[in-house]
Parts: structure tokens; sequence; C-alpha cells
């Protein structure tokens, strides 16, 4: 099956990367479990700031290839294939949005990046937003594509902020009102 898995992500990246991409296998552990995580990464300019993805449910971070190019111009772009998500393996069993931050942020530390702009879409949205909320000296900047559940409280207006949501972390507070603490969003 992995091998399946790969030649479905290589074909896919063929056709739309459009620009080499590395793979990046590390081993974490989160509660004492063991984690063997992949990521694609695509490096930009010498020097550049990164850009840290995160793909949806049932899902992978090779979803996000047809942005690689445009965003490779001027950042380096990782995306993390979350545990138990195209080629990343738990094992054991892991469990809860906590086990899932904690594993974004040994991934984070593994990969030795310091500081970067998180850009997740749908259930990746939600973890950013969870991750920005646990970690702020991390994030730069936060891009929340249609983030499944942090905006349902919000009615029509969350409706339209749901579409594509994007702020940088000081800023956040202000427009995720009281949904933008971690208890707050757990509760919702």
């Amino acid at each position: 099956m992995e091998a399946d898995i790969e030649r479905c992500e290589a074909a896919y990246l063929r056709a739309h990367a459009g620009v080499p991409v590395s793979h990046l296998r590390f081993g974490i552990n989160v509660k004492g479990v063991a984690m063997s995580m992949h990521a694609l990464e695509v490096v930009g300019p010498p020097g550049a700031p990164n850009i840290v993805m995160l793909h949806g449910t049932a899902s992978a971070g090779a979803s996000f290839a047809r942005t690689f190019a445009a965003l490779s111009r001027t950042h380096t772009v990782i995306a993390l294939d979350l545990p138990g998500f195209g080629r990343s393996h738990v094992d054991g069993v892991a469990g809860g949005l906590e086990c899932l931050v904690e594993a974004i942020e040994a991934s984070r530390r593994a990969l030795g990046i310091y500081r970067a702009t998180w850009i997740g879409h749908s259930f990746g949205a939600y973890l950013c937003a969870l991750y920005a909320a646990d970690y702020p000296a991390q994030v730069d900047r936060l891009v929340l594509l249609s983030p499944a559940g942090i905006f349902p409280t919000l009615g029509a207006t969350g409706a339209y902020w749901a579409t594509v949501f994007k702020c940088s972390l000081p800023n956040a507070g202000r427009w995720l009102g009281g949904l933008g603490t971690r208890a707050s969003m757990l509760a919702s």
C-alpha cells in the first residue's frame, strides 16, 4: 500500500507542482508514541522565510502542490503530512487534538524551523489556529483556508470569513473575538 501511495503522490506532484520537490522523513515522539513523519519541501531563495502547510482531513501535504511554484518564489515551503495521513505513520495509539498539536510542534523542531507563516486548509486550519494559540512565538502569520470548526458560531459573518481568512497573529484576537484562545476553540 505504501508503494501505491508513493506512486500516486509522485504522479500528482509531477503533474501539478511545477518545481522540484524534496521528501523529508523524520521521527518524532509524542507522549511516548513514535511517529514516522513525512513532509514535502520546496526550497525558496537563500535566506527565505518558511511557510508550513497543514492539510485537511483525508488528505496529505501533496494537496498543496499547485501552490508550490508561486509560494517558493519568496519562501521555503514545507507541506507536512499529519500523523496517520499521507506518508506519515503512527506506531501505536495517539489521539486527540492536543497530540496533533504536539506532533506539529515536534515536527517543527525536528525540521529546524524557528518561525514560519502557517497555512492550513479545513481541519488543518483548525490545527493551525490551535497551534498558534499554544506557540505564538513560532507563528509569523496565520492563513486559514475554509477553516473547519472555527467560525460556525459567527452566523452569516462566519460564513463569509470561513471562505478565506487571513490575519497576522497580533490581530488574531480581534478577528476571532472570543474564539481566539485554545480553550474557547475547543469548547465550540
